[in-house]
């Protein structure tokens, strides 16, 4: 069996990474008193640096659940005596039993008053004050002001926060002779066994066995574990990018049927990513053993990473959504519900993306009213600069609702005539007539005048049959004749709209015939056809009946006025 010094220390190592489990014989749930900073500093003491009896029963009987549970009592009750509030959550579960060592250290060194001497509530009361510092030392006991722990007395954040610089001030120091760690320290100090100690799976027998080099210290760790942390994180670069290579090779060619399959391969990477990052900070602390601010660095540049990570997986997934729903055949994939559909899913996402980042944040103790007071003026300065987006994506859902046009469908807007190629969330594409392609910001064509020339029921022809003058009138009639018989019950006629021809005016050099009719549906280049068809017939009919077409003619007239004579020169051809 080992020394009693690393049996207590391997147990304490493994401690660090047991849920809290106050169990005591009689009152199991009774946390460590911290009513004034006599109790606070005498539970303190008793709780952790008062361990003999525990020991002397480990080392005459080995480890029992009982012992292992006294430990651990020990251990959450001493960490109850500090003010771990402003430190993140994520790093409590090292900041706590690295504080409790370095203070058992500190105090081990240092003369403390008599409990006598320390101010109980009552004293610190009628002096009404909140703070209580160990004589001779900026080592401070305070009230807390606000939160769950409020009218406890802890040793302060402040106090915390300079622990180390108060250890290295001491640490030459000897323990004192009445010290439980003066009786029961390993060699070399305690903190300098936590530090160096491994967890989890390394036995302490492995690490013994490195050479004297390897478990020389540099910066409160050996070099064994700043190898192994380096270690740890290029082969968790090396597995990310190796990853991030198989994705490209497997998803390189591959056919647009494929793409459904491609966008479910977007969701590996990150969150493979975040596994593996999540493991390298595992790994380093619960395996290697690194502890303190290399730690802390290390956990926060790991979740941080693994937040980024998640982040990208969630909006990847809105990404995948939108996919998955737009490849219904009923989804026109260019039309505005797949636009639409990609919008709402990436905001969703957006918003559970902001979720995962807040409680990241305050998991790292960040505080978040600083953060909301720059979104709120950083997102006022967005909604500027967003303006024409957002307004064209307003329109584009005015388009939805109103729906005056689909795509494929002709129509007529400012200046333009075209047909509808691509509706979607910022602009509208339409293909000309004449061949250019126009785009149109969604924006302006939800106030502007659209006609839809595809969603008219028919196409109308109106025209104008002009004949002679000296026509007869016998002819005028057969003329009108002709005309509305070849318009009877013709091709693509609506029974509720028939043809209408009528003589209906006299123009300045011919007599005009109206002729309207209707062509259904409207199709336009069947009823150009059809248009093609009247005419040669009319032209046929007229011309059986000599009735001849008025062209535009223009008849000058010379009279000799009295006493200017008119003299015509005549011209030969040479």
């Amino acid at each position: 069996m080992k020394n009693i010094y690393t049996c207590l220390f391997i147990v304490l190592t493994l401690c660090l990474t047991t849920p809290n489990l106050a169990v005591g014989k009689q009152y199991p749930l009774e946390a460590a008193d911290t009513s004034s900073p006599q109790a606070t500093l005498k539970s303190f003491q008793a709780l952790f640096l008062n361990a003999r009896p525990i020991l002397d029963k480990i080392a005459t009987s080995g480890f029992s659940p009982e012992t292992v549970s006294a430990l651990q009592d020990r251990r959450n009750r001493a960490i109850h005596c500090i003010d771990l509030s402003k430190v993140g959550k994520r790093l409590r579960d090292d900041a706590g039993p690295e504080a409790v060592i370095l203070l058992a250290e500190i105090l081990a060194r240092i003369e403390l008053p008599p409990f006598e001497a320390v101010p109980d509530a009552q004293a610190m009361k009628s002096e009404g004050v909140s703070l209580w510092k160990i004589p001779h030392t900026d080592i401070t006991i305070g009230q807390v002001k606000e939160g769950p722990r409020q009218g406890e007395y802890l040793f302060t954040p402040e106090t915390i926060a300079q622990l180390k610089e108060f250890f290295a001030k001491v640490r030459h120091l000897p323990y004192l002779p009445d010290s439980a760690l003066k009786k029961i320290g390993p060699a070399g100090g305690l903190y300098d066994y936590y530090s160096a100690s491994p967890r989890g799976l390394i036995p302490m027998s492995v690490i013994m066995a490195l050479p004297s080099w390897a478990r020389t210290v540099y910066s409160d760790h050996p070099l064994w574990q700043w190898i192994g942390m380096v270690l740890t994180v290029l082969i968790g670069f090396l597995l990310i990018v190796f990853i991030h290579v198989l994705i490209r090779k497997w998803t390189k060619g591959r056919s647009e049927a494929g793409k459904k399959g491609i966008g479910f391969t977007r969701l590996i990477l990150p969150a493979s990513a975040a596994v593996i990052v999540q493991l390298i900070g595992y790994i380093i602390d619960e395996q290697i053993g690194m502890s303190g601010e290399v730690y802390q660095v290390a956990e926060v540049l790991a979740w941080v990473l693994s937040l980024a990570f998640i982040v990208w997986f969630t909006v990847a997934c809105g990404g995948v959504v939108a996919n998955i729903i737009n490849s219904s055949p009923k989804i026109d994939p260019k039309g505005v519900y797949a636009g639409l559909t990609k919008v709402i899913c990436y905001l969703f996402a957006l918003a559970v993306a902001a979720v995962i980042i807040f409680k990241g944040l305050i998991g790292l103790g960040v505080s978040l009213l600083p953060l909301l007071t720059g979104l709120g003026v950083g997102g006022f300065a967005l909604a500027l600069a967003a303006r024409p987006t957002l307004e064209n994506l307003i329109g584009g859902l005015m388009i939805l609702a109103d729906k005056p046009f689909k795509v494929g469908q002709r129509i007529k807007v400012k200046d333009h005539d075209g047909i509808v190629q691509r509706l979607g969330m910022r602009s509208t594409q339409i293909r000309l007539l004449s061949g250019p392609q126009v785009k149109i910001p969604n924006e302006e064509m939800a106030r502007v005048e659209i006609e839809n020339v595809s969603l008219r029921p028919n196409l109308r022809r109106r025209a104008s049959l002009t004949i002679e003058y000296d026509t007869p009138i016998e002819k005028v009639e057969k003329a009108v004749a002709i005309v509305k018989d070849i318009l009877k019950d013709h091709e693509g006629m609506n029974p509720k709209r028939p043809a209408r021809v009528f003589f209906n005016d006299f123009n300045p050099d011919s007599l005009n015939i109206s002729m309207m009719y209707w062509y259904h549906p409207a199709k336009l280049w069947k009823s150009k056809a059809f248009d093609e068809k009247v005419n040669l017939q009319i032209m046929r009919e007229f011309e059986k009946e000599g009735i001849k077409f008025a062209y535009p003619t223009t008849t000058t007239y010379l009279v000799q006025e009295d006493g200017r004579p008119l003299y015509f020169t005549p011209v030969k051809d040479s």
